[in-house]
């Protein structure tokens, strides 16, 4: 039996709406429907009534809550207790990260968690954002990466940087010469739009549409910030996009925004009951590096102000 049809079940079970629980679990609605009905293939029962309007459990659906609700709570429970257990061998640390995130944010914290727990072997994962607390949450992840907020209570995040967007334009674009762009003044400009399929990019991409008044022409559209960057090299548009993950890129132009939307945290993700040597390096080499940041992002503001 699949564990997490097991999840997908009790989350509809507890909101009776399938567009709540989807957006819950970091899936799609059709996705968790699909799940659900296999489970009750499983168990030769219908288990949720769905009408147009309604979703309801069915007299079976209330019957298997309970013994499903303890199962995966032993679940749980026997994981947590494996995690506490001391490694027979080298550990092995899964993290996990979404395709299009550009690495520039991520390798110095790989090495320093290398160095700091010689023999660790890593595993990335491509897992898209909207889904990682879950895997975290169901032990397919040690690690997520991810912009915050996460919406769940057993779940900690480490902050490692306090991200913004930046707008990405043509070095040569009349706007390049600015330091802040004013985004009222890219209306009329082709945009090449980034997949990140992260709520917290959306969103802020959401605020910045309210500020500027109109919605962005997107063309194009891509699966990371790389390929972005290297369209408006192309001069094929401008684009939008978290400025951590950016690199510099001949003939682009990497500005700030105003006004500037909401920042965007970035963050390892971990399960709170997690205690295993190699997490507790972990969280020692994000609190160090999230202190130089600090001190470096200070001198930046210090630099520019001058």
């Amino acid at each position: 039996m699949d564990l997490r049809r097991l999840r997908y079940f009790l989350a509809v079970a507890e909101d009776l709406h399938f567009g709540h629980a989807a957006e819950r679990l970091g899936i799609t609605q059709p996705a968790l429907s699909q799940q659900v009905s296999k489970l009750e293939m499983e168990f030769g029962a219908t288990l949720i009534e769905r009408t147009s309007r309604t979703v309801s459990l069915t007299e079976a659906g209330r019957d298997v809550l309970g013994p499903l609700r303890r199962c995966v709570a032993a679940y749980e429970e026997a994981r947590v207790v494996a995690r506490r257990a001391p490694s027979s061998g080298g550990e092995v640390l899964r993290i996990g990260f979404p395709r299009g995130e550009s690495s520039t944010v991520l390798t110095p914290f790989l090495r320093r968690i290398a160095h700091g727990a010689p023999g660790i072997r890593m595993e990335l994962t491509d897992v898209p954002c909207e889904r990682q607390a879950a895997a975290v949450r169901e032990g397919e992840l040690d690690v997520g990466f991810m912009h915050l907020p996460i919406l769940e209570p057993n779940l900690t995040p480490l902050v490692i940087r306090r991200d913004r967007l930046v707008v990405v334009m043509p070095g040569n674009h009349p706007c390049a010469k600015d330091r802040f762009v004013d985004i009222r003044s890219l209306e009329e400009e082709p945009f090449i739009g980034v997949r990140l399929r992260c709520p917290a990019y959306a969103d802020a991409l959401g605020t910045l549409a309210r500020h500027g008044g109109f919605r962005p022409r997107i063309e194009i559209e891509t699966n990371g910030i790389e390929a972005t960057v290297s369209m408006v090299a192309d001069r094929l548009g401008v684009a939008i996009v978290p400025g951590a993950g950016v690199q510099r890129h001949p003939g682009v132009a990497i500005r700030d925004i105003f006004p500037v939307p909401h920042h965007l945290d970035l963050a390892f993700v971990l399960h709170k009951d997690q205690r295993s040597s190699v997490l507790r390096t972990m969280r020692r080499v994000v609190q160090e590096a999230s202190r130089e940041n600090a001190l470096v992002q200070d001198r930046v503001r210090e630099e520019r102000a001058v």
